[in-house]
């Protein structure tokens, strides 16, 4: 998702509205491959060295190869809060130059 808001906790439940420690803001579902979050989570595991933030970031790549890789090459999505999720045929040129890096690290 475009935006997401991070729960203080990661023991919040999916009745406040936050599941697995995060939630998407309303009106920013779409997903357009770009890098920062998982790059901050990356770095939030670097610094910390707390497994959760791994394991997010595991969990998303996981969804990008699940959801977003196509025959050719990857694609953003319409809505991420629907399993089914439209791909939107698009692929930013950043997109190489920076996912596989954060990726592997």
């Amino acid at each position: 998702p475009e935006r997401v808001a991070f729960h203080p906790s990661s023991s919040s439940s999916s009745s406040d509205g936050y599941e697995k420690g995060f939630k998407v803001v309303s009106a920013a579902t779409k997903y357009l491959l770009r890098p920062e979050t998982i790059e901050s989570i990356f770095y939030m595991w670097r610094y910390t060295g707390d497994e959760m933030y791994r394991e997010w970031g595991w969990n998303i790549f996981q969804a990008i190869e699940t959801y977003c890789k196509t025959s050719s090459s990857y694609s953003g999505l319409f809505d991420v809060t629907k399993i089914d999720g439209q791909q939107n045929d698009s692929m930013p040129s950043y997109f190489f130059a920076e996912y596989p890096e954060i990726s592997v690290s």
